[in-house]
């Protein structure tokens, strides 16, 4: 009944987003040992054996609580939360960050996968990341996306959420840079992206973003 109720009002295109969101974000699962005390199973979106999500430190050192949701002050939240307590948190801020989205460059212009991309970038980045950002913000209002996916992986933003260090190596960094310029590179040239990331020694992927080989 409450996976069910928590799909209410959430297109197919918005349960696909949360999932790729979800993987990205941080978390502490814990659950208690026979004597009772929590001990911590997972630090990411895969529970392994966790029954609740604990608060704890991102690697800035900010106060964080379910799926990656930086406290702010006057935010109060349990120390140990249900995973039904952390998915509905996880969602509203999805909401958040969606409609943060939909007034930011190019939204009129994307399709249902790049939206996805758009709130992607809006949730790991905030919802003003374009402020400052001349290029690649003209390029999305064009509905030029393979410009704008080009622009962003020559970013400062690729390099820190994996970037080149995944195409290089997928098992020392995220692939959440990769991941969301797959989703805002235009589905007509995703054959040249894919075959151009594979000669530099990336990963073939297909055209929603998943490995393959």
């Amino acid at each position: 009944m409450a996976a069910r109720k928590r799909k209410e009002g959430f297109s197919k295109n918005d349960l696909l987003a949360l999932d790729e969101i979800r993987q990205y974000e941080g978390a502490r699962w814990v659950k208690k040992d026979d004597d009772g005390n929590w001990i911590v199973t997972s630090e990411t979106s895969n529970p392994r054996g966790g029954t609740h999500l604990t608060t704890y430190k991102d690697s800035m050192g900010f106060p964080t609580a379910g799926f990656g949701h930086r406290i702010f002050p006057g935010e109060k939240f349990p120390e140990y939360m249900t995973p039904d307590q952390a998915e509905e948190l996880f969602r509203k801020d999805y909401l958040d960050h969606k409609e943060g989205a939909s007034r930011g460059p190019g939204w009129d212009q994307a399709s249902d996968r790049q939206k996805r991309g758009l709130t992607n970038l809006a949730f790991n980045m905030g919802v003003n990341w374009h402020k400052g950002w001349t290029d690649t913000p003209n390029a999305m209002n064009a509905g030029n996306w393979g410009e704008a996916a080009r622009l962003l992986q020559k970013s400062k933003w690729f390099d820190d959420v994996g970037g080149n260090k995944y195409m290089a190596d997928p098992s020392k960094a995220s692939s959440r840079g990769p991941d969301v310029i797959n989703l805002l590179t235009p589905v007509e040239e995703e054959p040249v992206r894919v075959a151009q990331n594979f000669a530099g020694g990336g990963i073939i992927r297909d055209i929603d973003g998943r490995r393959l080989i």
